[in-house]
């Protein structure tokens, strides 16, 4: 027996060793004759934030005694009772189990509905509650947040849909010193309440329905149905605070996808951009074909060059080819390129980018951003394996994938769940204004704010994003405009052990670390790793390091010094030579497409005729409805072809002017 003790002993020990990233901080959950589904969104948000939890059930006076004596443990963040749990025990009792000196522990009580007793309700409240009860309204509607940021960060202030009614609202006290952190509806109808009664703070959240986020198709879904969640996800991040995960920093980003280097660029003018970013404070990565690493041109080169702070360049596939890393099959579906196929496209990608890199001395990011958001799963795979630092785009599922039915797909960006390779959502900003309550419940997932548009996104001004910007800097004044290398090399996350270090969980394999303390600070790094293709070498600041691999763990220990970096790199072997991969361009029809795709983005975009055909032809202009639309469209398409030939003649000679002036082809 003494040795099956030992051996136990051993065996927890080991598993709480610092790389195995055991909590840092545990909430007690409360229930009685509760089905499981009904706490789901406490388990969702301490799973989000690394927090572990303990459901106890309370049926006899034994597990009563049993709760009261969890609810001591000095490790506990926070207490969540059930409501139908309330009768079941003192509340005195409970206060003092949840005092530690002279402050307490938050306690939240949730699931209250109309049928809570008011008696209890108010008991428990301290007098701030006397009831809840319906709603008057009882069609789906809104949430309003409360101003405190400290508990809601960037929702503050704002509001969200709800995709139920909360089962009931809570009617306070006349001198209720209590804070309404949300209300239905109106600001008077509190269904989320925090009450400070001395040291003790307390929660009172209604019944908001069941969250279901495994059975949605999109992101934009995933935020509508947010309402669920948000007493939990509030409530866990608050009571744990620094020892639940959370970012470094917050980024943002602006990508202006298929843009080469000459000014202007459709209607998309560099220097007008770069003084409306410096006003307003944000920053632009231009998406760059490498197919077009030649012939950048002296002006834009400057503009770009000169401000690496407003401007970034990432890969935007390789040719934009349409059907770039896949075919198009007679049945309608997609099919990968060869494994071959796909490695050479990628590796040209890279060794064109660097040609661009040498000839403009314009650094670029290896971010991968994809033409048209379609991809295989295998081109993740090799851009794992030449070390490219991430990608990011609207749709995440490889077109010969499935969208997982988990929970924590949407909610999390980035994600590592297809060839455990990082992929970041992103956000059009050209089909409908991306809405305040998406981009808030974003901001305070702490997930990169990250929008795209294309030069004609500008033909509106060079101001046009810039109430997207006022609104993410109002709700977050700390957040990070940045390129998309730099947002990569910080997608990590934090939490602080018992112990006073940090565990890290970092999603990249390229990612810097900054000690901003007085102290030196030791950091327990673990990454999600298949082990898919070797590595050739681990290192911080150039130095080679250890580590150890864990399961499906690669993990480390840095030690950093107050207020120094370490710039971390896990390296891949992979048999890219930049020397001798072929650049030229010798495909009649892939040059064919760039030199129209410059046609329509450069000479049709400087009239309201050409503008007319680009969005007729892409299907962005709707005038089916009108008795003229067949004659109009006949007459464009007329006009075009004229302007087509007249306007190719003068472009092919104005380009051959400017060609003296450009960069020359080598250096």
């Amino acid at each position: 027996m003494r040795m099956w003790l030992y051996r136990s002993a051993l065996g927890l020990l080991f598993l709480c060793m610092p790389w195995s990233f055991c909590t840092a901080a545990d909430l007690l959950v409360v229930v009685s004759n509760v089905p499981v589904e009904n706490y789901r969104d406490v388990d969702i948000a301490a799973d989000y934030y690394g927090v572990g939890t303990e459901i106890v059930h309370v049926n006899t006076a034994s597990d009563i005694q049993h709760a009261l004596y969890r609810m001591r443990d000095p490790n506990l963040a926070g207490v969540i009772i059930h409501a139908d749990a309330l009768p079941k025990f003192s509340e005195p009792r409970v206060r003092a189990a949840l005092r530690r000196g002279a402050a307490a522990i938050p306690l939240l009580v949730t699931g209250v509905t109309a049928k809570t007793d008011a008696a209890i309700l108010q008991s428990w409240s301290r007098g701030a509650l006397r009831q809840c009860t319906a709603p008057e309204q009882v069609q789906p509607g809104s949430l309003l947040l409360g101003n405190t940021r400290s508990l809601l960060h960037e929702l503050a202030g704002l509001k969200i849909p709800v995709t139920n009614p909360p089962a009931c609202v809570f009617a306070r006290a006349d001198d209720s010193h209590s804070e309404i952190v949300t209300a239905y509806a109106s600001g008077d109808s509190p269904a989320f309440v925090r009450i400070a009664t001395g040291p003790q703070e307390l929660f009172f959240a209604t019944d908001l329905g069941k969250p279901d986020l495994a059975n949605l198709n999109s992101a934009a879904e995933f935020f509508r149905s947010f309402s669920p969640l948000i007493a939990s996800m509030v409530f866990v991040r608050y009571a744990a605070g620094e020892s639940g995960w959370h970012a470094p920093a917050h980024y943002a980003n602006l990508t202006i996808d298929d843009v080469w280097l000459t000014q202007p660029y459709g209607h998309l003018d560099f220097q007008s951009l770069l003084e409306e970013m410096e006003k307003h404070n944000f920053h632009a990565t231009l998406a760059f074909i490498p197919w077009n690493f030649d012939r950048s041109e002296q002006d834009a080169i400057a503009i770009i060059r000169e401000h690496p702070h407003r401007y970034s360049i990432s890969i935007h596939g390789n040719n934009h080819d349409h059907t770039e890393f896949f075919r198009d099959t007679d049945d309608g579906r997609s099919t990968p390129l060869t494994d071959e196929e796909l490695a050479a496209r990628l590796k040209q990608a890279v060794a064109r980018m660097e040609q661009f890199r040498m000839r403009t001395s314009i650094s670029y990011d290896r971010f991968m951003i994809f033409p048209h958001e379609r991809f295989p799963s295998a081109t993740l795979r090799f851009m794992k394996r030449f070390n490219y630092v991430g990608m990011a785009n609207e749709n995440l599922v490889p077109i010969d994938r499935q969208q997982p039915a988990d929970d924590a797909f949407f909610l999390h960006s980035p994600t590592t769940f297809f060839e455990n390779f990082p992929g970041v959502r992103r956000y059009s900003a050209e089909e409908a204004a991306v809405p305040e309550y998406l981009v808030a419940i974003a901001a305070f997932l702490e997930h990169p704010l990250l929008f795209y548009a294309h030069h004609a996104y500008f033909a509106r001004g060079a101001n046009v994003f810039n109430a997207t910007v006022d609104f993410i800097n109002h709700i977050d004044p700390e957040v990070n405009w940045t390129g998309l290398g730099n947002m990569a090399q910080h997608l990590y996350k934090m939490r602080r052990r018992a112990d006073h270090d940090f565990d890290l969980w970092t999603r990249t394999a390229d990612f810097r670390l900054r000690n901003n303390s007085g102290r030196e600070q030791t950091y327990y790094v673990s990454k999600d790793e298949n082990f898919a293709d070797p590595i050739r070498q681990v290192t911080a600041n150039g130095q080679p390091i250890t580590y150890s691999r864990q399961a499906n763990r690669l993990t480390l220990v840095l030690k950093v010094p107050p207020g120094q970096e370490q710039h971390v790199r896990i390296e891949y072997g992979n048999d890219l030579n930049l020397t001798a991969t072929d650049v030229s361009k010798p495909n009649l029809r892939i040059n064919a497409l760039r030199r129209i795709s410059d046609f329509r983005d450069l000479v049709l975009s400087r009239s309201m005729l050409g503008d007319t055909v680009v969005a007729l032809y892409y299907g962005k202009l709707d005038m089916s409805g009108s008795p003229l639309y067949r004659v109009l469209l006949a007459c464009i398409v007329a006009a075009a072809g004229l302007l087509l030939a007249a306007g190719y003649a003068y472009w092919h000679v104005h380009r051959k002017r400017k060609t003296a002036r450009s960069v020359p082809t080598s250096q």
